[in-house]
């Protein structure tokens, strides 16, 4: 099955990506805390200067969980849905807004990018998230300091140098679970979890 964003993909680990990657696309493997700079893989047909400019502000800005920075990637006028949370942001200024709010939840919040692949127009990109969560996540109640460890993933749309849409999708269940509001906890088959 080919990959939406990079079609001539089918596995989606760096080193098979690297090898099979057309002229179109991009592959990156960002090893987040141990190198400062966005880490660039590619192909004789692909350069480095083929790396989208706002897909490195995008990295570095979620790496440093600075929403000022991260929202400089995105058009003023971008769309952003958060899936899980069943939220739309229209626009930079609700997008930084969010991410304040996010990144505000907690105390020591450490985000890294674990893969990302990017065309012209298109990228993806797979992420950890941990932190303390010490603050309040909209819907959620406020934290008692607990330690979280998130998985996600998101869809991107490039246009004219900045990202115009995103999809957010993040691992709820393992949040809710980790907070103790009565998700299945993370690795518990669904089918384990005792009823009601």
């Amino acid at each position: 099955m080919a990959h939406p964003f990079v079609p001539s993909v089918r596995v989606l680990t760096r080193r098979a990506a690297v090898a099979r990657i057309g002229a179109g696309g991009l592959a990156l493997g960002l090893g987040a805390r141990a190198r400062p700079a966005l880490a660039q893989q590619s192909t004789a047909d692909v350069s480095p200067e083929a790396v989208p400019p706002a897909l490195e502000i995008w990295v570095s800005g979620w790496e440093a969980a600075d929403p000022t920075q991260l929202a400089q990637a995105y058009a003023e006028d971008a769309v952003v849905e958060v899936v899980p949370f069943n939220t739309t942001l229209p626009g930079q200024g609700a997008i930084q807004q969010y991410f304040t709010a996010y990144f505000g939840a907690f105390a020591d919040p450490n985000p890294t990018i674990t893969l990302v692949f990017a065309t012209e127009e298109h990228a993806a990109a797979e992420w950890t998230f941990e932190g303390q969560y010490t603050g309040q996540l909209p819907g959620l109640p406020p934290g008692e300091g607990q330690p979280v460890s998130v998985r996600g993933a998101n869809i991107m749309t490039l246009r004219d140098g900045a990202i115009v849409e995103e999809r957010i999708y993040t691992d709820l269940a393992g949040l809710l679970g980790q907070l103790g509001l009565g998700a299945a906890a993370p690795g518990t088959p669904a089918s384990a979890t005792p009823a009601g």
